[in-house]
């Protein structure tokens, strides 16, 4: 059976699809705080392994308990942290100061802008297209893989995406107020309003992670053109939006200029656009998509191909200059990484939400029409059940993913496995005996959970880079410290679990300068296994050896003066 056509407004504002009865006002309320706490669940069971994370929350644990100026440029072992403006690290501080230092601390406020998030993307895809519609984008939204294991971490990207996703809805209703108006009128006051919200997230974004700030503002060019109404650029700059946009950010560099130097933040800009350390071509993130959307792949692809063909219904077309306004700067610079695309998958979530909510209006008119025989129709149907025995399938290989990684099995890795096959089983039973749209809310839920138990404590289990264990037998020979990393920047990760600030010794002459400081100072080093020990046996006593992973952590004494004093 052909799909159903999408009414499409000729006119510059639009009609939210009405296809289905609307909620009870209470269930989106309900599934939005289970939301919420899916993503608050077993926050600390994760250690702190990334650096990227190690970098937020060691720099808000060094802000406890200092002065204003350090609040404000922010320090990491003595060193200037202002490649990353300044808001995770004052989340996760605030956060330090009501709930104590521990890795679930640090992260509930990134978790609860995901949380956020998730309520953004419901009220987009309400005010688009129909109550369902927003609902089953949340809940794509929560329960795919990359924002989901991203928005459980401290890191910048969940700040600029509940930013990013807040600031294009709100230009989106500032260009087209909806369906209560015949035509768009930016010169209204509700809209001055609606500018004026976006260009506050815009000024948010800014201080979260910098340069995605830019991309509402694409958003707002593009949609401006697209529906042939450059004039409301001019009304963004009448109502004063611009200065809400670039005023908080501009008084943080000013104050932070006062005391520091900004030269990392044009470093930081710098390495982003020529990519060092981390620079790919474009076409990487055309193979990280996909698997950013696990489960919701092939459902994705289908609705996106969908929505091509009906590029003449603006509301899809909006949500395409939403897409393009992350995706076409990411492609441009350099530097690309996996968690970049959290940006967009508030949009990509936003097309699964419509495609499913499509298939299930056709499921439920052909079971109206037919109701001896309620079968799904179109190719949404066809892929989602496939995305269920696919599903089914990899989770078969988890044990064996297990093995490689850890070099054995376990029961855990088993019963993982099993949970997954039996969930995917009840969903497809769901949708044979009872519907598809049960059957659809199944899954999404079935991949919420399983996406918590994996994060929290199946890949702990796993992952063999385990920094609190490491600290944990550092701490059994030198206590408290103090520490000093020799030959690189102290890693992180290692530096809060130890909870202890790491200066880090360049040279053989900057340690020695460490231990004239510090005569008990014990010096860290990290090496690949396969690397010659650092330090010469004569000048220090390794004390211990801890491998973790691939890296090998070592912990030295100075063996005495007189032989710092010597040649290194």
């Amino acid at each position: 059976m052909e799909p159903a056509p999408v009414t499409v407004a000729l006119q510059p504002s639009f009609e939210p699809g009405n296809t289905t009865r609307p909620a009870r006002g209470w269930k989106p309320v309900a599934l939005w705080l289970l939301a919420g706490a899916l993503l608050l669940s077993g926050l600390g069971g994760r250690p702190v392994q990334r650096t990227q994370e190690a970098r937020v929350l060691e720099t808000a644990r060094q802000m406890l308990g200092k002065p204003l100026d350090r609040w404000m440029v922010p320090r990491v072992n003595d060193r200037l942290r202002l490649r990353k403006p300044p808001i995770a690290y004052w989340a996760a501080a605030g956060a330090f100061v009501v709930g104590g230092v521990s890795e679930a601390v640090g992260r509930v406020p990134t978790a609860l802008a995901g949380w956020l998030t998730v309520g953004g993307v419901y009220a987009a895809g309400t005010w688009l297209f129909s109550r369902r519609a927003g609902l089953l984008a949340a809940a794509a939204l929560l329960s795919s893989y990359l924002f989901f294991w991203h928005a459980r971490l401290a890191e910048t990207d969940a700040w600029a995406t509940v930013f990013v996703t807040f600031g294009t809805f709100a230009f989106w209703r500032a260009i087209n107020p909806g369906p209560a108006a015949a035509e768009v009128h930016p010169t209204a006051p509700r809209a001055a309003v609606w500018f004026h919200l976006g260009a506050a997230c815009v000024a948010l974004a800014s201080l979260s992670k910098g340069a995605p700030a830019l991309f509402p503002m694409l958003f707002l060019i593009g949609l401006s053109l697209v529906r042939g109404r450059p004039k409301a650029l001019w009304e963004f700059v009448r109502c004063g939006a611009p200065l809400t946009a670039v005023a908080p950010g501009l008084l943080w560099l000013w104050y932070a200029s006062r005391h520091a130097d900004l030269g990392q933040i044009g470093e930081e800009f710098s390495n982003n656009w020529r990519g060092q350390g981390h620079g790919s071509p474009f076409y990487l993130y055309l193979y990280l998509l996909p698997v950013a959307a696990v489960p919701w792949t092939g459902v994705m692809v289908v609705a996106v191909v969908e929505a091509v063909r009906r590029w003449r219904d603006p509301r899809l077309q909006g949500l395409f200059v939403w897409a393009a306004s992350v995706l076409l700067p990411l492609f441009v610079t350099g530097n690309k990484q996996p968690h970049y695309l959290m940006m967009v998958m508030p949009c990509l979530m936003a097309f699964v939400g419509w495609a499913m909510d499509e298939m299930l209006t056709q499921t439920e008119r052909q079971s109206a029409a037919e109701p001896s025989s309620p079968r799904p129709a179109g190719a949404v149907s066809a892929v989602f059940r496939v995305s269920v025995w696919a599903c089914a399938v990899a989770a078969i290989g988890a044990p064996f993913a297990a093995r490689k990684v850890r070099g054995a099995a376990r029961p855990f890795d088993v019963a993982v496995a099993v949970g997954i096959v039996v969930a995917m089983a009840a969903v497809l039973w769901i949708g044979r005996r009872q519907s598809v749209a049960r059957a659809v809310w199944a899954f999404a839920a079935a991949w919420a959970v399983a996406l918590t138990v994996a994060n929290a404590w199946w890949w702990p289990s796993v992952e063999p880079n385990d920094p609190r264990a490491v600290a944990a037998e550092l701490r059994r020979v030198a206590g408290d410290g103090p520490y000093c990393s020799y030959g690189a920047v102290a890693y992180l990760p290692l530096c809060f679990a130890l909870r202890q600030e790491v200066p880090a010794a360049f040279t053989l002459d900057e340690l020695r300068q460490q231990v004239a400081e510090q005569p008990g100072v014990h010096v860290i080093v990290r090496r690949r296994v396969r690397d010659a020990r650092a330090l010469p046996e004569a000048s220090f006593l390794r004390e211990i050896e801890v491998r973790s992973g691939d890296a090998v952590f070592e912990l030295y004494r100075p063996a005495g003066g007189a032989a710092l004093r010597g040649g290194g």
